[in-house]
């Protein structure tokens, strides 16, 4: 019980106790009364005999005994109104004490302190070396070690200790020494040496090494410097540290796009990903990708496009380069996926795009469409190519066609003839696309309950159940057609033409007529 009265203040702190008063006002006595008199009285004994209680233990022995409550106490410790030096006095006693999981608790409390827990270095230094390896011995050291973290004081005793837990440390230790040096250790050679030389091995402490390096400039400058000819696995390892860094590996760019251009057969993209994470808008790397993808045949093109879908809003050489893949078979799609993520509502990308509705070749043609319809839209300009397509092209490109002049809205509305057109073409995929269109073009438009009962009785259930769901309001259809609806259900020429008339009453909502 050495910590007892050291720990004493804390107890009063944290529960609250508060001291009774010395004395109290003796209690108001009974008048005496006279005896009554009587025959046979009794006797009285004049002692009493009193049963021995044992005393109530103190609020010490209490926690003395129930280890959860001290350490219950100690995690509410740094966040106590006490004095900064009442805590460190509590928490230098609690570092003291035979227990390993109140020892584990102090250290995390001393962690919370952050700088402020830097007079406890010393206590914390002795806890490790004190025992012997075991279960409890390694979770004292890892506490012990992330502590020393926290408190950013990196004296040659403190790197001693966590260069020696990183080489010979059991279980977790290697890996919190690494990351506590990656914190504190950028000035030491000593621990630069030994990361560098867990960087070599493939195993779970290799990543953390590279991550411990990566978090300094001179670590970093020493990870730019193993990358020449470096083993695979070491090299991605490094570059994944270097990016996860973000802007703050900066100053290491130059050297990463020298590498870069001096891998060029092929292409070293695993450099130019570090380099775009790192600085996004690094234009000798974007620059460098334009021409890996505008060259046909070259290697890793569609690495190359998805290097610059991750990078943000493409600039006009680069929506050049990617429109120009279009006509590509193996990195086509590629190349529309990017652009769609990259520049789908540009100006520049619709007008370089569109300039591909008139190629000849048909791959071309199809993205081009596909971009226009999901990105887009096209432009009034494109309206003469897109109702050529539609009214002439395979059935994928009247499609498509139909796709790109509904997203263009009510800026199509001379395509309407040829939409109502397409309605009754022999592909169900043409006339979906058709109605869908005409819906975004002009949904209130009188062709909309005509072409209903078109396809009521022309049997073509696609279109009902396109067309009914827009002229379920009463005020958005003519009085005309639930009468001419009904007229079709009760007397229409078979019972497939009877059936679908009720189907479109009941998508009216008007079944009960």
């Amino acid at each position: 019980m050495r910590w007892l009265p050291t720990i004493g203040c804390l107890c009063l702190a944290v529960i609250g106790c508060a001291a009774e008063p010395a004395s109290r006002p003796a209690p108001a006595t009974r008048p005496t009364q006279q005896a009554r008199p009587t025959t046979n009285p009794v006797v009285i004994p004049t002692t009493i005999e009193t049963v021995s209680t044992p005393p109530r233990p103190t609020l010490g022995q209490l926690i003395d005994d129930d280890e959860m409550l001290r350490i219950d106490m100690i995690s509410h410790l740094p966040d106590s109104k006490l004095p900064i030096e009442s805590k460190l006095a509590a928490l230098s006693a609690c570092l003291h004490d035979q227990l390993p999981n109140v020892e584990v608790a102090a250290l995390r409390a001393v962690s919370r302190l952050g700088e402020a827990g830097r007079p406890l270095l010393k206590d914390v230094l002795r806890l490790p070396d004190a025992l012997s390896p075991s279960k409890e011995a390694s979770a004292v050291t890892v506490a012990a070690i992330d502590a020393l973290a926290e408190l950013k004081s990196p004296t040659g005793d403190v790197l001693v200790f966590l260069i020696g837990a990183m080489n010979f440390g059991h279980g977790e230790e290697p890996v919190h020494a690494m990351r506590a040096l990656g914190v504190l250790g950028d000035g030491s050679h000593k621990a630069q040496v030994d990361l560098l030389f867990h960087l070599q091995h493939n195993d779970a402490t290799a990543d953390e090494a590279a991550a411990a390096l990566a978090a300094g400039p001179k670590g970093r400058s020493a990870l730019v410097a193993e990358l020449y000819n470096p083993p695979p696995e070491v090299e991605r390892r490094i570059l994944s540290a270097l990016a996860a860094r973000g802007s703050e590996a900066g100053p290491v760019v130059p050297a990463l796009v020298e590498m870069f251009e001096k891998r060029n057969d092929p292409p070293s993209l695993e450099i130019a990903d570090a380099i775009l994470r790192i600085q996004p808008k690094n234009q000798e790397i974007r620059d460098a990708l334009i021409s890996i993808i505008g060259v046909p045949r070259t290697p890793r093109r569609t690495a190359a496009i998805e290097l610059l879908e991750r990078t943000g809003p493409a600039n006009d050489q680069e929506i050049t380069a990617l429109a120009g893949a279009f006509r590509s078979t193996k990195v086509g799609d590629a190349a529309l996926h990017c652009l769609l993520r990259v520049a789908s509502n540009a100006p520049q990308a619709i007008a370089r795009v569109q300039e591909l509705l008139d190629s000849s070749d048909d791959d071309a043609r199809r993205r081009a469409m596909q971009f226009l319809a999901t990105g887009g839209p096209a432009t009034p300009d494109a309206l003469p190519v897109l109702l050529k397509l539609l009214r002439a092209g395979p059935s994928e490109m009247r499609g498509l066609a139909a796709d790109d002049l509904g997203a263009m809205g009510p800026a199509a509305k001379p395509a309407i003839p040829a939409l109502l057109d397409a309605l009754h073409s022999a592909a169900p995929a043409v006339r979906g696309s058709a109605a869908t269109a005409l819906l975004q073009v002009d949904p209130s438009g009188t062709w909309l309950a005509d072409s209903l009962l078109d396809a009521v009785k022309r049997k073509d259930y696609l279109l009902r159940v396109l067309l009914a769901p827009a002229l379920r309001a009463p005020a958005t259809r003519p009085a005309n057609l639930v009468p001419a609806l009904v007229e079709l259900a009760r007397h229409g020429e078979d019972d497939e033409v009877r059936a679908n008339a009720y189907y479109a009453l009941r998508d009216l909502g008007e079944e009960g007529r």
